[in-house]
């Protein structure tokens, strides 16, 4: 349906400039109407293309992103319950807030 829409949009809005463009260089009327349904349906099939092009190669990136349903506490501060909960708390006491001694030089750590 996304590539549907992208499709009429870009067609409309290139065809309406075909137009305006049209009516202002002061062409006969069946000149103006081949110009924009030939300008609708190229930039249509164009629009579809290009919808179908991003919705490959973004989609995927988008789908691995799943915030429906999830609830999130950010009150309490209460362990999450996660299988990874040991690499979740070593990663935490790696953290070193900025202090005045420590904001000049950012010591760097050597994996």
């Amino acid at each position: 349906m996304h590539k549907l829409r992208c499709a009429l949009g870009l067609a409309l809005i290139v065809g309406i400039l075909t137009l305006i463009t049209s009516f202002l260089s002061d062409i006969r009327l069946w000149t103006i109407l081949y110009r924009f349904v030939i300008s609708f349906i190229l930039f249509g099939v164009l629009g579809y293309i290009l919808a179908s092009t991003a919705e490959k190669f973004a989609l995927p990136g988008f789908k691995s992103v799943n915030v429906k349903g999830q609830k999130v506490d950010i009150i309490s501060k209460e362990e999450s319950t996660n299988e990874n909960n040991s690499a979740d708390s070593s990663k935490e006491n790696l953290f070193i807030a900025f202090t005045p001694d420590n904001l000049e030089r950012i010591p760097k750590s050597e994996d």
